[in-house]
């Protein structure tokens, strides 16, 4: 039996955020082993016309942790931080795990949003290919470690390239003279299947609103098989191409991903 997700938007897991600018509401969404801050050039560009809620998901970054992460569950913490801050309907931009998350966020509950970009990743499952990322991180002592440089010696050993070593080592925090990593792994670790799938049970919902999809030329992760689901569950889906860049986007070409960003939330 599959249970209608409309039904599990209970949240009891609180949401850091930060809230800034005037104008109509946009919702920001990190992706996986991320938070808030990665968008925050963004964000501060977006600041003068919007309203600017940058959120940090579940498990990650200053938010509460939980057990369980599939998209509906993520979807809902977000809906009841908009109910607290008094937004009924927002725009909302999310990269990888967070355009998931908006995509799902979209479908349940379409008359809460108004606009949808969603930052190179499809509604379709992955090969679950990133769990070697939990193990390295696992693999610091973070009891025993003395500087940030020691476990960048550490994690070398399973992530040579220093790019991701840097962007994951933003979630290494200290804490009363000790390491520790502010994202709960464990839940990463355990719900990581479901992150690598998007939700069956959404499958025949759609959401008519405008949706724009970003995707990185160098990137496989919205291949040219996955634009008919797109368009299946967004009809109104347009996609970019954006040339010499990665997953990460909108680090690679964030005059690019700004100007696409202010004329898609403008309506034009």
């Amino acid at each position: 039996m599959i249970h209608d997700p409309t039904h599990l938007y209970m949240s009891s897991v609180t949401l850091h955020y930060i809230d800034q600018g005037e104008g109509s509401p946009v919702v920001i969404l990190h992706g996986l082993f991320g938070s808030s801050r990665n968008w925050s050039p963004i964000a501060a560009r977006l600041a003068p016309s919007h309203r600017v809620v940058s959120v940090d998901l579940r498990n990650h970054g200053a938010s509460g942790h939980a057990p369980t992460m599939g998209f509906p569950e993520l979807a809902g913490d977000v809906i009841a931080l908009l109910d607290d801050l008094g937004i009924r309907e927002t725009a909302v931009i999310g990269h990888s795990l967070g355009g998931k998350t908006a995509m799902t966020l979209a479908l349940l509950h379409g008359d809460r949003v108004s606009r949808l970009a969603v930052v190179d990743i499809a509604p379709a499952p992955y090969q679950n290919n990133l769990l070697h990322l939990v193990e390295a991180l696992e693999s610091v002592p973070v009891d025993s470690i003395a500087t940030r440089k020691q476990a960048d010696g550490i994690l070398s050993r399973m992530i040579p390239a220093s790019a991701l070593r840097r962007f994951l080592m933003q979630n290494l925090v200290l804490e009363n003279n000790k390491y520790r990593w502010r994202i709960n792994l464990p839940a990463i670790r355990a719900n990581m299947r479901y992150i690598s799938g998007f939700p069956e049970e959404l499958g025949g919902r759609s959401f008519t609103g405008p949706a724009l999809f970003l995707r990185g030329a160098d990137s496989n992760y919205i291949r040219p098989e996955h634009h008919d689901v797109i368009r299946n569950y967004f009809p109104r889906a347009s996609i970019e191409e954006i040339g010499n860049a990665g997953h990460w986007v909108h680090a690679d070409q964030p005059e690019i991903v700004i100007a696409l960003l202010d004329e898609f939330l403008d309506g034009k």
